[in-house]
């Protein structure tokens, strides 16, 4: 970061795949089209080599850059195409009650220290909530508190369905009504008093969701210290899913998709007046894996490879008609009733936006995969091998050709045939033996 802005450095890897050593070989950065740079490398035969160019600003929403190299025989791998865009903080919605400062402390001091990606926490309280509110925020995290009057009975809903996120924190002062029943995964019950047996525990947690996935690793996160002493019975509905569960069994997290978007209830307070969980290590991460989850936040990769697929609807978060411009200036209509996936089958620059938007779009950068640009012959017996694994044989038949079998050769090899065959008439027989034997036995019994 320098003055408020991102500063990047491009450092290239460049290969010789040749058996012969290349010198000069011109290497040159473009962005946006513009050529900002260019030096000369010299690289060894079948060798590589490492090229830094000089930092340059992140102005725009995203910057489409080529790092070209040399010319030969093969120049589709001679241009590696990237995009790099400024990094965007998490918007975070936070509704509490208004009546205790203290009451979202933790949540946003947890959210305030996060940088992979940073989160921008508006905390506002129950009251001052209205529909125009949740716009611009990518999750709602609604703590210890009712549903905000001027968003119940379907603004909130809305918001959900068009790809937000909602987390439902339960505690003293929350409450569900019924208009909005359809958002929460489940029935909300009465407080449940753990305090006299000196609190539970967050026992189950299901580490097949991105939620707890992390915390899947040995000493990774230890959730047996922390005590609940309260918390909001839930029964989750038929098609909810729970993440998490407290020793006796009882639900502690629950989800349930809604549109595009998704919910999750966690039924015991995120400060520390039902449990003590705030004030643990797990605590951190668990907020901050909880909000990019309902935010469908991915780490953006620079670029993608030929074959890939790509999903527009984690691009354009609402749904709605989108438009995909190819490399090749192939422009693909996708409509918002179809799957929003598309199939990466070229190489270069290809841009996504909606149907009706006349701004800057989506860029994706794709390239080849770096092992098809190695041309060395493979080694026929290894191929042979690898197909058939048959590792002798094959070798056998490159070597030279299969020896011929003799006459006396193939009969010696097939006289095994004739002792098998006599030993299984012989064993047909005694079992006839046997079981005439003791049919007779039986009838004389």
């Amino acid at each position: 970061s320098f003055s408020g802005q991102e500063r990047v450095t491009v450092a290239a890897g460049v290969s010789n795949k040749g058996a012969d050593a290349a010198s000069a070989v011109p290497v040159t950065l473009e962005i946006d089209g513009r050529q900002v740079e260019k030096q000369s490398a010299a690289i060894g035969a079948n060798a590589a080599t490492a090229v830094s160019f000089p930092q340059f600003t992140l102005t725009e929403s995203s910057v489409h850059g080529i790092v070209r190299a040399g010319s030969d025989a093969l120049p589709a791998d001679n241009a590696f195409h990237f995009v790099l865009r400024p990094s965007r903080p998490l918007s975070v919605l936070v509704v509490d009650g208004g009546g205790d400062r203290n009451a979202s402390f933790y949540l946003t001091k947890a959210l305030s220290i996060g940088d992979a990606p940073s989160f921008k926490v508006d905390v506002v309280p129950t009251g001052r909530v209205v529909a125009s509110t949740l716009e611009n925020h990518s999750v709602v995290i609604l703590n210890d508190t009712v549903v905000p009057p001027g968003v119940a009975g379907g603004p909130l809903k809305e918001y959900v369905e068009r790809g937000g996120g909602l987390l439902v924190v339960f505690g003293d002062r929350s409450a569900w009504p019924s208009t909005d029943a359809a958002l929460l995964p489940g029935a909300i019950g009465q407080a449940v008093d753990r305090a006299g047996d000196r609190g539970g525990t967050i026992g189950y947690r299901n580490y097949s969701h991105p939620v707890f996935e992390m915390f899947k690793a040995p000493r990774s996160g230890d959730f047996s210290g922390a005590r609940v002493f309260r918390y909001r019975a839930l029964q989750p509905g038929a098609e909810d899913r729970v993440l998490a569960r407290f020793d006796d069994g009882a639900v502690t997290a629950a989800e349930r998709r809604v549109g595009n978007g998704r919910v999750i209830a966690w039924t015991t307070s995120l400060d520390d007046s039902w449990n003590d969980l705030a004030v643990k290590p797990v605590y951190l991460p668990l907020v901050q894996q909880l909000v990019k989850y309902l935010a469908r936040y991915e780490q953006e990769s620079a670029w993608l490879t030929v074959g890939q697929v790509v999903d527009l609807s984690a691009l354009l978060k609402n749904r709605q008609d989108r438009v995909v411009m190819t490399p090749s200036s192939e422009r693909l209509n996708i409509r918002s009733t179809e799957p929003g996936v598309v199939e990466l089958n070229e190489q270069g620059l290809y841009e996504v936006r909606s149907a009706e938007n006349q701004g800057r779009p989506e860029r994706i950068a794709v390239n080849l995969d770096a092992t098809e640009s190695d041309l060395t012959p493979m080694d026929p017996g290894e191929l042979v091998a690898a197909v058939t694994g048959l590792a002798t044989q094959a070798s056998d038949s490159v070597a030279g050709a299969p020896s011929e079998i003799t006459p006396e050769e193939a009969e010696r090899r097939q006289n095994i045939w004739w002792y098998m065959l006599f030993g299984g008439l012989v064993l047909l027989a005694a079992e006839s033996a046997v079981a005439n034997y003791l049919s007779r036995q039986e009838r004389f019994l």
